[in-house]
């Protein structure tokens, strides 16, 4: 096969190998489909980028996800992904089971003109961690974490979660833990397995200043790009990756957590996983039951779809 050639010819490329493997498993995966059902969630999406959503309440009747379409207060180009800044938007659930017209989550303290994606929100939906990648006309600033506290309707101040010394590294994607102790993040930080690795740094109490970042180690990260991790209810860690083996793109993979860490991800396999990029998971709580970002065929750019 190609693979099989190239690992020939580039025996110190991890490349070869994986694409094998990737080769091996891929049949496999679209033969024997899960029984997830999934659909295009129409109602948040728009023409542009639509992505990353995480519930904004514990009862997960409100939708907070990021998106580049007309109406996000930033206008210019992010240079790390090219695409329009995002903003938040944020949709509700009425009694009929119906969800809203997405509108903006606010004109800030939260939402400014640079970029801001990714969030998670603790158990009680009183704190919202999220990306922002900020822009410096004179030094190279690389995207940090960020966490804002509700206050009564509204969302305060963020204040930046420090995690890194160096301001030219990249932090972000952040995922806290249900009890708020743990906080799972991507980072290009060099001593680190591939591109992107998932870090997380650890805590005592929820007031606490967060400690060093570990690394997830070669049982989670690649040579590639490890992102998007989520935190589930049972303490699972969902994530997305290009460097294990799938279908293409960025797949999603559960890894366990057990008593010796975590255990060896698992591909979500089709129809959660397709040939183009899926990633950015999130379930309701107590239910198989959800939604994630993909720019698979008949996406418009990428969207949200809902799984059960």
């Amino acid at each position: 096969t190609f693979f099989a050639r190239y690992a020939e010819l580039s025996p110190e490329s991890w490349h070869g190998p994986r694409g094998m493997e990737a080769a091996s498993l891929a049949p496999k995966l679209l033969a024997n489909p899960n029984l997830y059902q999934v659909e295009q969630a129409r109602i948040f999406n728009s023409r542009e980028d639509d992505m990353t959503p995480a519930f904004a309440d514990h009862r997960a009747s409100s939708l907070v996800f990021a998106s580049s379409r007309e109406d996000a207060v930033g206008k210019d180009k992010d240079r790390w992904t090219g695409f329009s800044h995002t903003s938040f938007f944020i949709s509700y659930l009425d009694r009929a089971g119906n969800w809203s017209r997405p509108v903006l989550l606010d004109e800030g303290p939260v939402n400014t003109s640079v970029n801001e994606g990714a969030p998670s929100l603790n158990a009680s939906a009183t704190r919202m961690y999220f990306t922002r990648c900020q822009r410096s006309p004179d030094r190279d600033l690389g995207c940090r974490i960020f966490v804002s506290s509700r206050q009564g309707a509204n969302w305060g101040e963020p204040q930046e979660v420090v995690l890194v010394a160096d301001s030219a590294l990249t932090v972000g994607h952040p995922a806290i833990s249900p009890d708020e102790l743990e906080l799972f993040f991507v980072s290009d930080k060099p001593e680190g397995q591939g591109r992107l690795d998932i870090w997380v740094s650890r805590r005592r109490a929820p007031g606490d200043s967060f400690g060093p970042p570990e690394n997830l180690g070669a049982v989670i990260n690649t040579p590639g790009n490890e992102m998007f991790p989520y935190v589930h209810e049972d303490g699972s860690l969902y994530f997305a990756s290009d460097g294990h083996p799938g279908l293409g793109g960025l797949d999603l993979f559960v890894s366990r957590r057990g008593p010796e860490g975590f255990s060896q991800p698992v591909n979500l396999g089709v129809p959660l996983n397709s040939t183009a990029d899926d990633f950015g998971i999130v379930f309701y709580p107590g239910r198989e039951q959800g939604f994630f970002t993909s720019n698979r065929q008949g996406s418009r750019g990428y969207d949200l779809y809902s799984f059960y």
